[in-house]
């Protein structure tokens, strides 16, 4: 787990989020997580998938769009392990540990929103 604090940088980048809520308002970006949470189950089984049954093509588009969606709320080390598996994929690198750092540090993510949201729906 340290490995990945390491290379891929802090689970949540909360001044960016602070600085998104500010911008777009809380309630939005609170709804814009849950359509997150709904979504990152469903593209981490299709990229298990996609490795399973060697469809790179297909593996590196789940990986490229959880890079945006992890990035777009903050999560910085999730965003940053999906895009190094999207870049691995053009090298067809990618590998059974890759898959699962991508869901450790899926459910890290996700840990970390569910605090901020605990965090901003009460005050």
């Amino acid at each position: 787990m340290e490995g990945l604090a390491t290379l891929y940088g802090p689970v949540l980048d909360h001044d960016f989020l602070s600085q998104l809520a500010e911008d777009v308002g809380t309630a939005t970006v609170i709804e814009a997580m849950a359509i997150f949470e709904d979504d990152v189950p469903i593209r981490i089984a299709a990229l298990y998938s996609c490795f399973a049954e060697g469809e790179v093509q297909r593996l590196r588009r789940e990986a490229h769009a959880l890079a945006g969606a992890a990035r777009n709320l903050g999560l910085v080390r999730f965003g940053e392990t999906a895009y190094a598996i999207q870049r691995a994929s053009e090298g067809g690198g990618v590998d059974a540990d890759a898959v699962r750092d991508l869901a450790l540090s899926a459910e890290q993510g996700l840990s970390a929103l569910a605090g901020w949201k605990a965090e901003h729906r009460s005050g």
